[in-house]
């Protein structure tokens, strides 16, 4: 068990993503590999990343109405955080937008 007071703002609710991609491509890949580290890391392993890949899912079949790509969406908890494009290539920003770092 994590001691989850070494954490920043980790509530005892898991986090839910949604990460929306366009195929496997490298980008994708690493921007998978980063949040999943950010969660590792942050929220004591206290986090589920859905991937949908807007290639395979029609768009009518997808829960999220996303405007571009790459995009996360912090479900749960709330409030509902949405992320696209290049604020996913930098850890830190990612970070400061789910409310887990300060500015």
């Amino acid at each position: 068990m994590h001691n989850r007071t070494k954490y920043f703002n980790v509530p005892d609710e898991k986090y839910l993503f949604h990460l929306y991609i366009s195929g496997q491509t490298y980008r994708s890949i690493n921007i998978f590999k980063n949040i999943s580290q950010i969660c590792r890391k942050n929220l004591c392993e206290n986090a589920e990343i859905k991937i949908i890949d807007v290639q395979k899912i029609p768009e009518q079949d997808r829960e999220d109405k996303v405007s571009g790509l790459p995009t996360l969406i912090k479900k749960r908890p709330l409030p509902i955080v949405v992320i696209t494009g290049e604020e996913l290539s930098e850890a830190k920003e990612i970070l400061v937008r789910l409310g887990l770092k300060s500015k």
